[in-house]
């Protein structure tokens, strides 16, 4: 019963617009992004024979909790874990180099490169883990320290073509 009080506390703050615990966890999931290892893996062209692509930055847009699971660390009940399952879009910037085969001299030859942008969902999974929390207590007056695993990610970048416009 107190397990389900202090989840519902916490997703409620970690929802509400304007709360320390939100803008915690947003600030959590940002520098995670930002940080993360990505890769694009599967960009692909239809008009060159190679492409090269790299993710050069990854922006947080937004955020929400799929799932919640709460557990007491202590027997008191005063620190909790809440394992947090967040479904996060995030805004990529890649760089695509393109290739074409040069029949002639027999290699390949780069025709130049251009930035692309991909809009992106990952799942992310973060852990709170709550001391000095009490029965009635405020989420704003908890110690709050959030946990996220490094992560590796592909961007959702598929088919491009160059601009032979210019």
């Amino acid at each position: 019963e107190h397990a389900q009080a202090v989840e519902k506390k916490i997703i409620e703050a970690v929802q509400t617009d304007g709360a320390s615990v939100r803008q915690e966890v947003t600030d959590a999931l940002a520098h995670h992004v930002a940080n993360a290892s990505w890769s694009a893996e599967y960009v692909t062209s239809g008009s060159v024979s190679r492409v090269e692509a790299e993710v050069y930055e990854a922006v947080l847009t937004s955020y929400e909790i799929e799932s919640a699971e709460v557990w007491s660390l202590s027997d008191d009940k005063t620190t909790w874990v809440i394992d947090l399952v967040i479904q996060a879009t995030v805004e990529t910037a890649v760089s695509v180099d393109f290739y074409v085969w040069d029949s002639i001299d027999r290699e390949e030859v780069s025709i130049g490169s251009e930035p692309f942008e991909a809009s992106t969902t990952i799942e992310v999974q973060a852990f709170l883990t709550c001391s000095g929390v009490q029965g009635d207590s405020n989420p704003d007056d908890w110690q709050i320290e959030i946990d996220i695993a490094h992560g590796s990610y592909d961007c959702d970048l598929t088919d491009v073509e160059p601009d032979f416009g210019d």
